[in-house]
């Protein structure tokens, strides 16, 4: 049995070796989930990821809000990859809503941008917003610098 496994794994891996294709589907690939500040909701459901496993993974990084990240990948293995921005921006916070008080704590308020509840994406807060552009929802929320 030991052999026959061993013999398995040496062949997928040099099967994987010769062909892109086989290695993609062998091993799988990385996915964006967050891209320029705002969740990627389909290969969020792709994934079966809810917002709070993305928020956890960017709290646990020391990121406080959407608008620090450049890029968060979910990569083939399972393991969280967060590239920030060097110029950080306004955006949704990622500090638990049922926490007010730890809310509170790290929010400074952008009173000129609101971002949306849902995805992340930001917008000016006047005129006054209807349903984000990108998710068709209408939740928004202060932005946070």
């Amino acid at each position: 049995g030991l052999l026959c496994a061993l013999a398995f794994l040496r062949g997928s891996n040099l099967l994987g070796f010769s062909s892109k294709k086989a290695e993609e589907l062998i091993h799988g690939t990385a996915t964006i989930l967050v891209k320029d500040g705002i969740i990627q909701l389909d290969e969020m459901a792709r994934n079966r990821l809810s917002r709070q496993q993305i928020f956890a993974a960017l709290r646990s990084e020391n990121v406080y809000h959407l608008g620090k990240v450049k890029r968060l990948y979910l990569e083939a293995y399972g393991v969280f990859s967060i590239y920030e921005e060097k110029q950080p921006k306004p955006g949704l916070t990622v500090m638990p809503p049922s926490d007010e008080g730890i809310r509170k704590s790290y929010q400074l308020k952008d009173k000129h941008i609101l971002a949306c509840g849902h995805c992340g994406n930001t917008v000016p807060t006047s005129p006054e917003p209807g349903v984000c552009t990108i998710c068709e929802h209408a939740q928004w929320e202060p932005a946070i610098c």
